[in-house]
């Protein structure tokens, strides 16, 4: 989106929610498909403790026909397998309705951002609530399979354990 590396971050003078989805809604040769990826990028990145989720990690592709869309996803991490990680005081890098502490985010502050992306806030709601009930399962069943296909190391079962946590932690924080 054409940022400069210092201003990556929403606390350093980068864009926030709003501002993306305004360039989203100005740029995007479909808007509402796109904005409401990108909004369910912020929840993935929420529901996963993705703390480095930034403006730079978002891009437009410039297609055929003058065609503008928002860029696939990458550099998608979650923070919850360092080996000494702390939840308490991890904090996203973009406010979500206001907020950039993990653990503080709840219902109000997905409304508030859904209504500065322009969304539905109570279909964002109800899909964010819809992911973090399924989030346990889906986890175990990835688990299961990497284990199948020889994929073992001890930070995919940390993770596995983490994310089965936050998934519970989300769905308190989200009533």
């Amino acid at each position: 989106m054409g940022l400069p590396p210092t201003k990556k971050y929403q606390s350093d003078g980068g864009p926030g929610v709003r501002e993306i989805a305004e360039l989203l809604t100005t740029f995007s040769t479909a808007p509402v498909e796109d904005i409401k990826t990108f909004v369910g990028t912020i929840a993935f990145n929420w529901l996963v403790a993705g703390t480095d989720a930034h403006a730079k990690n978002y891009a437009l592709l410039l297609g055929s026909e003058s065609r503008i869309r928002l860029a696939p996803l990458y550099d998608l991490a979650s923070a919850l397998p360092s080996p000494g990680m702390r939840p308490i005081g991890l904090k996203l890098a973009m406010k979500i309705g206001g907020e950039y502490g993990l653990r503080n985010i709840a219902a109000r502050h997905w409304r508030k951002l859904a209504v500065d992306a322009h969304q539905n806030p109570g279909e964002v709601l109800a899909n964010l609530r819809a992911t973090a009930e399924a989030m346990s399962d889906r986890v175990l069943t990835v688990q299961q399979r990497a284990r199948r296909e020889g994929l073992t190391h001890e930070i995919l079962d940390r993770l596995s354990d983490r994310l089965i946590v936050r998934a519970k932690e989300c769905q308190h924080l989200l009533r």
